[in-house]
């Protein structure tokens, strides 16, 4: 069947149902006068004229101009769409501006206002950490599990000792940068 035909059934079938339900609204008019009538809520003639005030007849020439026009943009849709196919290096450069602009955002949200100069503040963190670390208590402790960090017979500490304090002092710092700043 040519589309036009299609169209125009279509057409028909609707005016048909229009005009059943014009004969049922017709058909189920009250028997009573008006003023014996009770108000129940909506009446049948208010919902007649509320059915025609929203169905319109439309002029049929021009709704088969639209329907043509539709259905010759849906064909163009559709061939466009069996063409396509996405493309990742535009994604990926976007992705990549979007993780630029949450890394300035991160870098904006995290500085905290703070009256000491960051190098006076990474310098008294690293004296405090050494102090602590040098404190008798503290060697003694931790040479019960690195012996290198205890002194031999003679007083003197093996290089091993010397990277292993440095190791601690130095994952420590980080430890306590990470938190406070």
């Amino acid at each position: 069947m040519d589309p036009q035909q299609i169209m125009n059934q279509v057409n028909m079938m609707q005016q048909q149902n229009n005009n059943l339900l014009n004969k049922l609204f017709d058909s189920t008019q009250p028997s009573m006068p008006v003023g014996q009538r009770v108000n129940t809520g909506t009446s049948i003639a208010q919902l007649r004229g509320k059915k025609q005030q929203v169905v319109k007849q439309d002029d049929p020439s021009e709704t088969e101009v639209e329907r043509n026009n539709i259905s010759s943009l849906v064909r163009d849709i559709n061939k466009s769409l069996d063409d396509y196919e996405p493309s990742r290096s535009n994604t990926d450069d976007e992705d990549d501006d979007i993780i630029d602009e949450q890394d300035q955002n991160d870098a904006i949200i995290d500085t905290k206002p703070s009256y000491i100069p960051s190098l006076i503040q990474e310098g008294l963190l690293i004296i405090v950490i050494y102090v602590i670390l040098s404190q008798e208590y503290v060697r003694g402790s931790i040479g019960k599990f690195i012996t290198y960090i205890n002194p031999d017979e003679t007083g003197k500490v093996h290089l091993a000792g010397y990277v292993s304090y440095g190791t601690i002092l130095a994952v420590l710092y980080l430890f306590f940068k990470r938190i406070l700043f």
